[in-house]
């Protein structure tokens, strides 16, 4: 058992007693109604997670007026009391499970992917996602803005939180006035960094004078926007000085801007805890509590952050969302039990989508009461065919409702395409979780057996689940039989060796994942796709992280063409112009994604077998799509 005594400290902030050092830190989720106010899922949604044991949660950003401070469909409200019931009834949920409730209060600026006018900024500068060009706030509208902020804090605190939390990151739009690529002001809000925090400050200063001394304001703020004339953490620090000054209680250190989200929401292929130090670097100038953000997805990393000083707590969205359970287990010292956030972001592509938030791994996010693990009346007998992500949730599901499954993996090992994708630490860990499941669901894996229709018949199981995956697409050109040419399952397999020179086919996501294996071990490289770009279909952040290492390692892209030949050596490529290229290859990987391999499912069909099939043999998808209709098929037995 790993005890985990720094991160379970209580810490006072104020009047205000938190449990322990973990902050669940806020995240849209898209389940607030149209006019954002607190639906029954977003209840459910947060009560989960005050249940699961993290000592403040920090409610998702929440717009203040109903002009221009919306961000997103289905944002969440503060900015009327006709909001008040649900807001009310939010923090009694939360706080009923011994967890501290704060509110974050967010205005977009220019910054407001839903595109809707009144659109208002320190600046006429167009947001570069909408190209719509705000209108520059007077002075006047800024103060009255300072006290909107102002109105919207004491109406939290009068609906029961215990705190507030000013959005002052990520680009919105107190970052838009202390950002100098976004305030280029010539009055006394703009040009000099004391100009740049004077709306910050004054914003603080009126929420501060609305709530009351004794009850905790805390700021988020990007100590550093990683961008050319952003901010910096030297500018970041000198405001936090000035923000302790006036009575703010608490600061959640975050980093970037929404357009370099790479560093803002840090996707697998970025280190974990990036921005720790910038979470020290304000420590060191004030004595208020500090919050580190951004990939702790680990709870030993979170205990050894507090325990080395660095930050006084940590927060977790992404991770919060995967295992909202996290702490308690953490606490118990039952880390083997924490399903880690795995850091694919996938969360994000669906709110930039305006979809209600899901997560990869965790089926029940955004629909707590729907899908519960709990006993069923009346428990089945259930066979699943394959070991890989569906066939292990399917698993995992099924016998926590209480039904009697048996695995059959016709490999030696489990985890199907998750095992060969294993060579990310999170994936690792992913695969370990569900390894661990097996055996605390007492499931003993029947490896290295192929269940067939035969033996379906003779078992006469209430459902069998199939879920055996995929065949490697192998596209028809003249040489693609040719020893040189390997898939991507046989080379994270480690099946098959590669030369020299490598031409990847195939530029999305695994794709990718093969070229980052590949690139510092080769000589040349070369990713090849059809389609317009590469990485194709990639979430934003990874594909930066992609872009900027692939150019490091001078891998070399080929968006737009089309193979042709396999050739002893090289491959034919077919380029936008008509015209015909050769590229060295002294091994071709094929990365074009896989088709269904539906023999088994054919055949219990025709035979009048109860089956379902889950995953890529139903029809391939990302690993959110596998997980996901494992659950479900599980839930649905």
């Amino acid at each position: 058992m790993t005890k985990l005594s720094y991160l379970f400290q209580p810490l006072r902030i104020g009047p205000v007693e938190l449990r322990n050092r973990i902050v669940e830190a806020p995240m849209s989720t898209h389940l607030a109604d149209s006019q954002g106010r607190v639906t029954e899922r977003l209840l459910d949604y947060f009560e989960e997670r005050a249940r699961g044991g993290a000592g403040l949660i920090i409610v998702e950003f929440s717009y203040i007026d109903d002009s221009a401070s919306q961000c997103a469909y289905n944002q969440l409200g503060v900015y009327d009391d006709s909001l008040r019931r649900g807001l009310s009834e939010l923090a009694e949920r939360i706080k009923a499970h011994g967890a501290r409730a704060g509110l974050q209060l967010c205005h977009a600026g220019s910054q407001r992917p839903i595109g809707r006018y009144p659109i208002v900024a320190p600046s006429p500068i167009p947001w570069q996602e909408t190209g719509l060009v705000p209108k520059q706030l007077t002075e006047e509208e800024i103060e009255e803005i300072g006290e909107t902020f102002g109105q919207a804090a004491l109406r939290a605190k009068q609906c029961g939180f215990d705190m507030v939390e000013i959005h002052g990151a990520h680009g919105y739009l107190i970052t838009q006035f202390l950002s100098p690529n976004t305030n280029q002001r010539q009055d006394r809000y703009g040009g000099s960094l004391e100009n740049r925090m004077r709306f910050p400050l004054a914003v603080a200063s009126k929420v501060i004078d609305e709530v009351g001394g004794d009850f905790p304001v805390g700021m988020r703020l990007s100590a550093d926007e990683y961008a050319p004339r952003g901010i910096t953490l030297a500018e970041t620090q000198q405001l936090a000085k000035e923000l302790e000054g006036l009575g703010i209680s608490l600061l959640h250190i975050s980093a970037g801007v929404r357009l370099h989200s790479e560093k803002r929401i840090l996707p697998m292929f970025m280190p974990r805890g990036y921005n720790i130090p910038l979470a020290q670097g304000i420590k060191q100038v004030v004595k208020i509590p500090v919050i580190a953000s951004g990939a702790i997805n680990d709870p030993e990393l979170a205990e050894e952050v507090i325990r080395e000083g660095k930050a006084d707590l940590v927060s977790m969205a992404r991770p919060l969302l995967a295992d909202p359970h996290l702490p308690v287990k953490s606490r118990a010292g039952r880390l083997t039990e924490v399903r880690k956030c795995i850091r694919c972001n996938d969360c994000l592509n669906r709110i930039r989508e305006h979809k209600v938030l899901k997560c990869s791994i965790n089926f029940s996010a955004g629909r707590e009461a729907r899908y519960r693990l709990e006993p069923v009346a009346r428990p089945k007998r259930v066979l699943i065919a394959g070991g890989g992500p569906a066939g292990l949730e399917a698993a995992r599901v099924a016998a926590g409702l209480g039904h009697q499954v048996s695995l059959y993996e016709r490999e030696k090992e489990l985890g199907g395409h998750l095992r060969l994708a294993a060579v990310m630490p999170e994936l690792k860990e992913l695969l370990d979780y569900y390894l661990f499941q097996m055996e605390k669901l007492k499931i003993e894996p029947l490896l290295g057996r192929e269940l067939t229709a035969d033996m379906v018949e003779r078992e006469r199981a209430d459902c069998t689940l199939v879920a055996v995956g995929g065949r490697s697409i192998r596209p028809e050109v003249p040489g693609i039989e040719s020893p040189r040419v390997v898939t991507v399952v046989e080379l994270f397999e480690g099946a098959r060796e590669v030369g020299d020179n490598v031409v990847v086919a195939g530029g999305d996501l695994i794709g990718c994942e093969a070229a980052w294996v590949l690139a510092d071990v080769v000589k040349s490289l070369t990713i090849i796709d059809e389609r317009p770009e590469i990485p194709f279909a990639v979430e934003r952040g990874i594909a930066a992280v992609f872009k900027n290492e692939f150019e490091k390692r001078q891998v070399k892209l080929l968006p737009g063409v089309k193979l042709k030949q396999v050739r002893d050596g090289r491959v034919t490529i077919g380029c936008p112009d008509g015209r015909e290229q050769l590229v060295a290859a002294d091994t071709l990987v094929l990365a074009l994604g896989f088709e269904p391999d539906t023999g088994l499912t054919a055949e219990l069909e025709d035979r009048g077998l109860n089956c379902r099939p889950l995953g890529d043999c139903r029809a391939p998808a990302k690993l959110m799509g596998a997980i996901h209709d494992g659950a479900l098929a599980a839930f649905e037995i």
